[in-house]
């Protein structure tokens, strides 16, 4: 699809490369016309359904499956469940990799323990306690970037620039903004970022 391909969002009809016109309700093609001449709907850039429809996430996995999937991709939308499920995916991370670090910690310092005739050494020093804290830095460092990618496609998903991520460097109030911002419901209608579940013509394109 070229980059410059219109479409009618009345008809849902594309026009050739570079004609801004309806082919569908057959208006004369003007290359300097933002609307319609016949129906009166804007010419907006077409989309690609596959690269900008939103995926129907309804499990963990399937969040888990497409934010991968979706590794560094800031176009397009994310739902609010694909968000979350993401969100919870790291939250259980964490907590695990946390036991895993409290476990080691204490096996390590039972097996540090000074060797004396009332208090024997019970096992032998854990040594595994790096390597966990090494496999927990890969795995933030490996879940930087489908994170922001996702906070990115939220965003386009209720209708703001993924610039406004950068809201959340305000102290306290940013933070709050942005929360506010992931909790909220999907646009209905598709947007200049792609196309929405809730829209019911998903098949014009």
């Amino acid at each position: 699809m070229a980059d410059n391909a219109r479409i009618c969002m009345k008809c849902g009809v594309m026009a050739g490369d570079g004609d801004k016109f309806c082919s569908n309700c057959g208006a004369e093609p003007d290359p300097k016309a933002v609307v319609c001449v016949k129906c009166g709907m804007a010419l907006s850039p077409a989309f690609n359904k596959n690269y900008l429809t939103p995926a129907k996430v309804e499990t963990l996995m399937q969040a888990v499956k497409v934010c991968f999937q979706k590794y560094a991709t800031f176009e397009g939308r994310a739902t609010r469940a694909e968000f979350w499920f993401w969100q919870l995916f790291h939250l259980l991370c964490f907590i695990g990799l946390f036991l895993l670090v409290f476990i080691s910690n204490f096996l390590y310092n039972i097996g540090n323990t000074p060797v004396t005739p009332d208090a024997p050494q019970l096992i032998e020093p854990f040594w595994g306690l790096p390597y966990i804290y090494g496999f927990y830095l890969i795995f933030l460092l490996g879940t930087i970037m489908p994170s922001l990618a996702v906070v990115v496609r939220r965003l386009h998903d209720i209708g703001k620039s993924g610039w406004f991520y950068f809201i959340g460097a305000i102290p306290i109030i940013g933070g709050i903004i942005l929360l506010i911002w992931m909790c909220k419901d999907s646009e209905p209608q598709r947007n200049q970022y792609g196309l929405s579940l809730k829209e019911n013509s998903l098949h014009k394109l």
